[in-house]
Order: structure tokens, then C-alpha cells, then sequence
């Protein structure tokens, strides 16, 4: 992020989590220029 200057991202501005990961966040990537994604729990 542009507020980033050293090896961990730093948010411009406050955030909420809404969720966490488990598994491959690579698979991300082939959505990465998607107009918008779904997340659901599973």
C-alpha cells in the first residue's frame, strides 16, 4: 500500500477484517482484476 515502507502492508486509513484466509490465498490472483468477487462462508 502507499502507506507502506517496510516488509508488512500498512492500510492508508482504518479497516475491519471480515474474515481470514485458510489455504491457498495465491488462488486469489485469477480474480485479481475482476469488477467484484464473492466471499461466502463454508
Amino acid at each position: 500500500t502507499p502507506m507502506s515502507t517496510g516488509v508488512d502492508p500498512v492500510p492508508a486509513d482504518r479497516v475491519n477484517i471480515v474474515g481470514k484466509i485458510i489455504g491457498d490465498a495465491a488462488q486469489l490472483r485469477q480474480v485479481m482484476h475482476a469488477p467484484s468477487i464473492v466471499l461466502e462462508q463454508g
